[in-house]
């Protein structure tokens, strides 16, 4: 499962090293918003330099929009020097004709990028079903608070956008998907980062991105298990897969299958 991924922009290619120092689950190299419009073509050169040291399995790529000029540069530079991550990160998304092209310019029989796809547009939240039913070798589905509330003419605070996120939530446990957060971008308030994690894993959310290794610590603390839960769970998926019954108590709580199949998914 995916919990955590930090953002480095690709013009600091001095930062990759130290951010898989990090416990961080991904480190995701940012060639669109952390990167100044001039600075594309530097951030471009740094990548293709950076792996061809070897990519490590845990580096995921945020390419540009492939509907602007610098995506499909973006693109191109993958395809033509062999980048292939695992990930590859789709900001903007509103089709799933823009999700399957990924697989199409990079991928081939050896190689299959999984696509991370960002909504960022009441069109995307919209579309979001769709998409997912018709894309192929999408992963799931990102939140961009920051461009989604410039759209929506509101501000990007939990109350404004938990509907959207319950919306992103939905989707993606329907087709099964994974779903990650935008980040918190008040740095050093890691109090409030605490309180939206813990706020997102209540309504279903699996992830979050991060902006300073600083923010790791609280998002991993969150969405992964602790020990006392990975012991619950061991404990009520044995109870009930030795029984033969609907329904068992289990200290005091009711299992019946639904509460079971929670259970067995968080050990998976």
């Amino acid at each position: 499962m995916l919990h955590s991924i930090l953002f480095v922009p690709a013009t600091r290619p001095d930062r990759v090293e130290k951010a898989l120092t990090t416990a961080a689950d991904r480190v995701l190299i940012d060639l669109e918003d952390a990167v100044g419009f001039g600075e594309k073509e530097i951030a471009r050169e740094n990548l293709i330099l950076f792996a061809k040291k070897g990519l490590d399995k845990r580096i995921a790529i945020r390419i540009n929009s492939p509907h602007t000029l610098h995506g499909l540069k973006d693109l191109i530079a993958l395809q033509e020097n062999k980048i292939q991550p695992e990930i590859v990160v789709l900001p903007k998304v509103e089709s799933a004709v823009t999700i399957n092209l990924i697989t199409e310019i990079i991928g081939n029989e050896e190689y299959t990028p999984k696509v991370l796809a960002m909504v960022e547009t009441p069109k995307g939240i919209h579309l979001l079903r769709k998409m997912a039913q018709e894309s192929r070798n999408l992963m799931g589905f990102a939140l961009g608070a920051a461009d989604f509330s410039n759209e929506l003419n509101i501000l990007p605070i939990w109350e404004a956008l938990q509907p959207y996120r319950a919306q992103i939530v939905s989707v993606c446990k329907e087709f099964d998907l994974i779903s990650i957060d935008s980040p918190y971008f008040s740095i050093q308030n890691i109090e409030g980062l605490q309180q939206e994690c813990n706020s997102l894993k209540m309504i279903g959310f699996d992830g979050k991105f991060a902006i300073h290794p600083t923010q790791i610590p609280a998002i991993n603390a969150t969405f992964y298990p602790t020990e006392a839960e990975i012991t619950l769970a061991k404990t009520i998926v044995s109870a009930f897969e030795a029984s033969h019954q609907g329904a068992i108590q289990v200290q005091g709580m009711m299992i019946d299958k639904p509460i079971y199949e929670k259970y067995k998914r968080k050990l998976q």
